[in-house]
Protein backbone atom coordinates (compact mmCIF):
# COMPACT_ATOMS: atom_id res chain seq x y z
CA UNK A 1 0.00 0.00 0.00
CA UNK A 2 0.99 3.48 -0.89
CA UNK A 3 1.98 5.70 1.86
CA UNK A 4 0.49 9.57 2.02
CA UNK A 5 2.04 12.56 1.00
CA UNK A 6 0.91 15.78 2.75
CA UNK A 7 -2.76 16.18 1.42
CA UNK A 8 -4.47 19.07 -0.15
CA UNK A 9 -6.72 20.26 2.84
CA UNK A 10 -3.74 20.79 5.19
CA UNK A 11 -2.95 24.77 5.91
CA UNK A 12 0.16 26.33 4.23
CA UNK A 13 3.10 25.72 7.00
CA UNK A 14 3.76 29.10 7.23
CA UNK A 15 -0.29 29.00 8.54
CA UNK A 16 0.43 25.60 10.53
CA UNK A 17 3.55 27.19 12.55
CA UNK A 18 2.12 30.14 13.04
CA UNK A 19 -0.60 27.76 14.75
CA UNK A 20 1.47 25.76 16.81
CA UNK A 21 3.37 28.83 17.89
CA UNK A 22 0.39 31.21 18.65
CA UNK A 23 0.40 28.79 22.07
CA UNK A 24 -4.04 28.60 21.58
CA UNK A 25 -4.29 25.59 22.84
CA UNK A 26 -7.68 25.60 20.73
CA UNK A 27 -6.10 26.43 17.99
CA UNK A 28 -3.44 23.62 18.13
CA UNK A 29 -5.95 21.04 18.88
CA UNK A 30 -7.74 22.04 15.63
CA UNK A 31 -4.88 21.39 13.73
CA UNK A 32 -4.54 18.06 14.94
CA UNK A 33 -8.37 17.52 14.36
CA UNK A 34 -8.10 18.88 10.44
CA UNK A 35 -5.62 16.27 9.38
CA UNK A 36 -5.53 13.57 11.82
CA UNK A 37 -1.89 11.78 11.53
CA UNK A 38 -0.30 14.41 8.84
CA UNK A 39 0.22 17.35 11.43
CA UNK A 40 2.65 14.33 12.67
CA UNK A 41 3.92 13.54 9.73
CA UNK A 42 4.82 16.93 8.64
CA UNK A 43 5.47 19.02 11.49
CA UNK A 44 6.50 16.34 14.85
CA UNK A 45 9.33 18.86 15.90
CA UNK A 46 6.94 21.80 15.71
CA UNK A 47 4.28 19.73 17.67
CA UNK A 48 6.90 18.51 20.43
CA UNK A 49 8.16 22.42 20.83
CA UNK A 50 4.67 23.37 20.79
CA UNK A 51 3.64 21.34 24.09
CA UNK A 52 6.73 20.79 25.89
CA UNK A 53 6.16 23.54 28.71
CA UNK A 54 2.27 22.20 28.98
CA UNK A 55 1.89 21.20 32.38
CA UNK A 56 0.95 17.67 33.04
CA UNK A 57 -2.65 18.34 34.62
CA UNK A 58 -3.40 20.54 31.24
CA UNK A 59 -3.13 16.98 29.70
CA UNK A 60 -5.40 15.77 31.81
CA UNK A 61 -8.44 17.70 30.25
CA UNK A 62 -7.14 17.36 26.50
CA UNK A 63 -6.76 14.13 25.28
CA UNK A 64 -6.75 15.71 21.35
CA UNK A 65 -4.00 17.77 22.42
CA UNK A 66 -1.82 14.78 24.38
CA UNK A 67 -2.69 12.50 21.07
CA UNK A 68 -1.38 15.11 18.58
CA UNK A 69 1.88 15.22 21.24
CA UNK A 70 2.14 11.17 21.43
CA UNK A 71 2.00 11.54 17.49
CA UNK A 72 4.61 13.54 16.78
CA UNK A 73 6.63 11.57 19.39
CA UNK A 74 5.59 8.31 17.32
CA UNK A 75 6.82 10.19 14.44
CA UNK A 76 10.20 11.05 15.74
CA UNK A 77 11.04 7.73 17.35
CA UNK A 78 10.40 6.16 13.64
CA UNK A 79 12.13 8.58 11.60
CA UNK A 80 15.18 8.12 14.00
CA UNK A 81 14.94 4.55 14.56
CA UNK A 82 14.51 4.87 18.24
CA UNK A 83 12.87 1.88 19.64
CA UNK A 84 12.90 2.16 23.33
CA UNK A 85 11.84 5.58 23.06
CA UNK A 86 9.02 4.40 21.22
CA UNK A 87 8.16 1.49 23.95
CA UNK A 88 8.34 4.62 26.51
CA UNK A 89 5.58 6.55 23.95
CA UNK A 90 3.49 3.16 24.02
CA UNK A 91 3.64 2.65 27.91
CA UNK A 92 3.22 6.15 28.59
CA UNK A 93 -0.20 5.87 26.41
CA UNK A 94 -1.33 3.10 28.57
CA UNK A 95 -0.99 4.61 31.76
CA UNK A 96 -2.92 7.75 30.00
CA UNK A 97 -5.79 5.64 29.20
CA UNK A 98 -5.86 4.31 32.44
CA UNK A 99 -6.23 7.47 34.06
CA UNK A 100 -8.72 8.51 30.95
CA UNK A 101 -10.15 5.37 31.86
CA UNK A 102 -11.34 6.74 35.61
CA UNK A 103 -12.91 9.44 34.46
CA UNK A 104 -14.50 8.95 31.21
CA UNK A 105 -17.94 10.90 32.42
CA UNK A 106 -15.97 13.87 32.90
CA UNK A 107 -15.12 14.55 28.82
CA UNK A 108 -18.25 16.27 27.35
CA UNK A 109 -17.51 17.59 24.03
CA UNK A 110 -17.53 14.50 21.95
CA UNK A 111 -14.27 14.55 20.29
CA UNK A 112 -12.19 14.25 23.41
CA UNK A 113 -15.19 11.88 25.10
CA UNK A 114 -14.02 9.86 21.58
CA UNK A 115 -10.98 10.02 22.33
CA UNK A 116 -10.35 9.53 26.28
CA UNK A 117 -12.64 6.73 25.32
CA UNK A 118 -10.25 5.39 22.65
CA UNK A 119 -6.83 5.42 24.67
CA UNK A 120 -8.78 3.67 27.75
CA UNK A 121 -9.91 0.75 25.31
CA UNK A 122 -6.55 0.59 23.70
CA UNK A 123 -5.09 0.47 27.22
CA UNK A 124 -6.88 -2.16 29.10
CA UNK A 125 -6.62 -4.18 25.27
CA UNK A 126 -3.05 -3.90 25.80
CA UNK A 127 -2.70 -5.06 29.50
CA UNK A 128 -5.27 -8.01 28.40
CA UNK A 129 -8.10 -7.21 30.15
CA UNK A 130 -10.36 -7.60 26.55
CA UNK A 131 -13.80 -7.52 28.65
CA UNK A 132 -12.59 -4.63 30.49
CA UNK A 133 -11.76 -2.79 27.26
CA UNK A 134 -15.07 -3.72 25.38
CA UNK A 135 -17.47 -2.56 28.38
CA UNK A 136 -15.55 0.99 28.47
CA UNK A 137 -15.43 0.93 24.88
CA UNK A 138 -19.51 0.33 24.32
CA UNK A 139 -20.28 2.95 27.46
CA UNK A 140 -18.44 5.28 24.83
CA UNK A 141 -19.81 4.28 21.79
CA UNK A 142 -23.27 4.61 23.83
CA UNK A 143 -22.89 8.06 25.10
CA UNK A 144 -21.63 9.57 21.82
CA UNK A 145 -24.41 8.15 19.70
CA UNK A 146 -26.91 9.40 22.43
CA UNK A 147 -25.41 12.51 22.84
CA UNK A 148 -26.24 15.84 21.60
CA UNK A 149 -24.09 15.12 18.82
CA UNK A 150 -25.65 14.75 15.21
CA UNK A 151 -23.88 11.87 13.09
CA UNK A 152 -22.86 13.79 9.62
CA UNK A 153 -25.70 13.07 6.56
CA UNK A 154 -24.63 10.47 4.67
CA UNK A 155 -24.43 12.58 1.40
CA UNK A 156 -21.80 15.32 3.22
CA UNK A 157 -18.07 14.87 4.15
CA UNK A 158 -17.08 13.22 7.45
CA UNK A 159 -14.61 15.69 9.26
CA UNK A 160 -11.49 13.87 10.26
CA UNK A 161 -11.68 15.92 13.41
CA UNK A 162 -14.55 13.10 13.99
CA UNK A 163 -12.10 10.49 14.11
CA UNK A 164 -14.66 8.16 11.82
CA UNK A 165 -14.63 4.30 12.62
CA UNK A 166 -11.49 5.10 15.07
CA UNK A 167 -13.76 3.85 18.27
CA UNK A 168 -15.29 0.64 16.06
CA UNK A 169 -12.08 -0.17 14.99
CA UNK A 170 -10.45 -0.76 18.68
CA UNK A 171 -13.22 -2.36 19.70
CA UNK A 172 -12.89 -4.45 16.62
CA UNK A 173 -9.38 -5.35 17.53
CA UNK A 174 -10.20 -5.81 21.57
CA UNK A 175 -12.87 -8.59 19.99
CA UNK A 176 -10.54 -10.21 17.39
CA UNK A 177 -8.04 -10.75 20.51
CA UNK A 178 -10.37 -11.98 22.54
CA UNK A 179 -11.60 -14.48 19.91
CA UNK A 180 -14.89 -12.97 19.93
CA UNK A 181 -14.71 -13.40 15.53
CA UNK A 182 -18.14 -12.56 14.85
CA UNK A 183 -18.29 -9.49 16.76
CA UNK A 184 -15.05 -8.46 15.81
CA UNK A 185 -16.40 -8.87 11.88
CA UNK A 186 -19.53 -6.89 12.91
CA UNK A 187 -17.29 -3.90 14.44
CA UNK A 188 -14.77 -4.11 11.54
CA UNK A 189 -17.97 -3.63 9.01
CA UNK A 190 -19.02 -0.73 11.21
CA UNK A 191 -15.86 0.82 11.53
CA UNK A 192 -15.58 0.16 7.47
CA UNK A 193 -19.31 1.86 6.84
CA UNK A 194 -18.51 4.68 9.37
CA UNK A 195 -15.10 5.71 7.53
CA UNK A 196 -14.69 9.31 5.45
CA UNK A 197 -12.91 9.80 2.36
CA UNK A 198 -9.01 10.54 1.29
CA UNK A 199 -6.53 12.38 2.35
CA UNK A 200 -7.33 12.12 6.02
CA UNK A 201 -10.66 10.83 6.94
CA UNK A 202 -10.29 7.35 5.46
CA UNK A 203 -7.63 5.76 7.92
CA UNK A 204 -9.47 4.11 10.64
CA UNK A 205 -11.57 2.71 7.85
CA UNK A 206 -8.54 1.28 5.87
CA UNK A 207 -7.29 -0.65 9.29
CA UNK A 208 -10.36 -2.03 9.51
CA UNK A 209 -10.61 -3.62 5.93
CA UNK A 210 -7.37 -4.91 6.36
CA UNK A 211 -8.37 -6.65 9.45
CA UNK A 212 -11.60 -8.21 7.63
CA UNK A 213 -9.37 -9.65 5.05
CA UNK A 214 -7.60 -11.43 8.03
CA UNK A 215 -10.84 -12.37 9.31
CA UNK A 216 -11.91 -14.02 6.08
CA UNK A 217 -8.91 -15.54 5.50
CA UNK A 218 -9.21 -17.01 8.65
CA UNK A 219 -11.88 -18.44 8.48
CA UNK A 220 -11.29 -20.29 4.56
CA UNK A 221 -13.19 -17.62 3.29
CA UNK A 222 -10.63 -17.20 -0.14
CA UNK A 223 -12.69 -15.34 -2.13
CA UNK A 224 -14.19 -13.06 0.03
CA UNK A 225 -10.54 -12.23 1.60
CA UNK A 226 -9.33 -10.96 -1.55
CA UNK A 227 -12.17 -9.00 -2.09
CA UNK A 228 -11.52 -7.36 1.22
CA UNK A 229 -7.88 -6.91 0.37
CA UNK A 230 -9.00 -5.28 -3.31
CA UNK A 231 -11.04 -3.24 -1.41
CA UNK A 232 -7.71 -1.90 0.76
CA UNK A 233 -5.63 -0.89 -2.65
CA UNK A 234 -8.04 1.17 -3.67
CA UNK A 235 -8.39 2.60 0.61
CA UNK A 236 -6.45 6.16 0.83
CA UNK A 237 -2.45 5.73 1.50
CA UNK A 238 -1.50 5.93 5.04
CA UNK A 239 1.70 7.82 6.37
CA UNK A 240 4.85 5.62 6.55
CA UNK A 241 5.28 5.62 10.29
CA UNK A 242 1.54 4.23 11.22
CA UNK A 243 1.36 1.66 8.31
CA UNK A 244 2.83 -1.21 9.67
CA UNK A 245 0.98 -0.11 12.34
CA UNK A 246 -2.63 -0.43 11.11
CA UNK A 247 -2.64 -2.94 8.32
CA UNK A 248 -0.70 -5.97 9.76
CA UNK A 249 -3.61 -7.92 9.21
CA UNK A 250 -3.69 -7.87 5.58
CA UNK A 251 -0.18 -9.13 5.58
CA UNK A 252 -1.43 -11.90 7.88
CA UNK A 253 -4.51 -12.62 5.52
CA UNK A 254 -1.96 -13.27 2.58
CA UNK A 255 -0.19 -15.85 4.62
CA UNK A 256 -3.17 -17.34 5.27
CA UNK A 257 -3.98 -17.44 1.52
CA UNK A 258 -1.14 -18.91 0.99
CA UNK A 259 -1.21 -22.05 3.16
CA UNK A 260 -4.73 -22.92 2.27
CA UNK A 261 -3.47 -22.92 -0.68
CA UNK A 262 -0.80 -25.29 -0.39
CA UNK A 263 2.19 -23.13 -1.06
CA UNK A 264 4.51 -22.59 1.75
CA UNK A 265 7.06 -21.31 0.19
CA UNK A 266 5.08 -18.00 -0.62
CA UNK A 267 3.48 -18.29 3.17
CA UNK A 268 6.89 -18.20 4.70
CA UNK A 269 8.28 -15.49 1.96
CA UNK A 270 5.52 -12.88 2.74
CA UNK A 271 5.92 -13.77 6.84
CA UNK A 272 9.54 -12.35 6.21
CA UNK A 273 7.97 -9.04 4.93
CA UNK A 274 5.96 -8.10 8.16
CA UNK A 275 7.76 -5.80 10.12
CA UNK A 276 7.85 -4.78 13.20
CA UNK A 277 4.32 -3.62 14.12
CA UNK A 278 3.79 -2.12 17.91
CA UNK A 279 0.26 -2.52 17.97
CA UNK A 280 -1.10 -4.75 20.59
CA UNK A 281 -2.40 -7.33 17.94
CA UNK A 282 1.30 -7.91 16.73
CA UNK A 283 3.32 -7.23 19.86
CA UNK A 284 1.87 -9.84 21.96
CA UNK A 285 1.78 -12.49 19.14
CA UNK A 286 4.16 -11.83 16.53
CA UNK A 287 6.92 -14.38 18.05
CA UNK A 288 4.84 -17.02 18.70
CA UNK A 289 2.73 -16.71 15.38
CA UNK A 290 6.18 -17.05 13.89
CA UNK A 291 7.70 -19.87 16.05
CA UNK A 292 4.48 -21.88 15.23
CA UNK A 293 3.68 -20.95 11.78
CA UNK A 294 7.11 -21.75 10.62
CA UNK A 295 6.39 -24.81 12.25
CA UNK A 296 3.73 -25.47 10.58
CA UNK A 297 5.30 -24.89 6.95
CA UNK A 298 7.74 -27.65 7.99
CA UNK A 299 4.75 -29.85 8.57
CA UNK A 300 3.26 -30.31 4.83
CA UNK A 301 1.92 -33.40 5.69
CA UNK A 302 -0.40 -32.45 7.97
CA UNK A 303 -1.88 -30.81 5.37
CA UNK A 304 -3.26 -26.82 5.33
CA UNK A 305 -6.04 -27.08 7.68
CA UNK A 306 -4.17 -28.00 10.45
CA UNK A 307 -1.31 -25.49 9.24
CA UNK A 308 -4.50 -22.40 9.43
CA UNK A 309 -5.66 -23.40 12.56
CA UNK A 310 -2.26 -23.03 14.22
CA UNK A 311 -1.31 -19.79 12.91
CA UNK A 312 -4.86 -18.26 13.46
CA UNK A 313 -4.43 -19.76 16.81
CA UNK A 314 -0.97 -18.06 17.07
CA UNK A 315 -2.10 -14.84 15.89
CA UNK A 316 -5.25 -14.68 18.63
CA UNK A 317 -7.81 -15.76 16.34
CA UNK A 318 -9.04 -19.17 17.85
CA UNK A 319 -9.77 -19.26 22.01
CA UNK A 320 -7.13 -21.08 23.75
CA UNK A 321 -8.77 -23.52 26.77
CA UNK A 322 -7.08 -20.69 29.37
CA UNK A 323 -8.15 -17.91 27.69
CA UNK A 324 -12.25 -19.02 27.46
CA UNK A 325 -12.59 -17.05 30.49
CA UNK A 326 -11.73 -13.63 29.25
CA UNK A 327 -13.96 -13.89 25.60
CA UNK A 328 -16.16 -10.84 25.19
CA UNK A 329 -19.81 -11.83 24.67
CA UNK A 330 -22.33 -9.38 23.11
CA UNK A 331 -25.16 -8.54 25.32
CA UNK A 332 -28.09 -9.52 25.16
Amino acid sequence: MATSPAGPDLPSDAAVRAGLRSGDLDRIEALFGAVWYDLASRFSPEVLRAVEAIPTKVFERRPRLLLAALYAELRRSYAEGDHQRLRRTLQFYVLTGQRYARRLGSFTRPRDLVTAGAAAVISSRMRGDYVGAEQMGAWTDAQVTHGRAQPPLPWTAVPAAARPGWLSTERGLTAMLAGSLDQATRLFTRAHAEAGEPPYAHYAGTSAVANLALLAANRGHLDLARTWLKTLERSGPLPDWVEHLNTAGDKVARVLIAIDEGDPATAAELLGRIGPATQSTAVALRGLRQRQLRGTLRRPAQGPTHARHRASTAWGLGPRPDDRDRRIRPAR
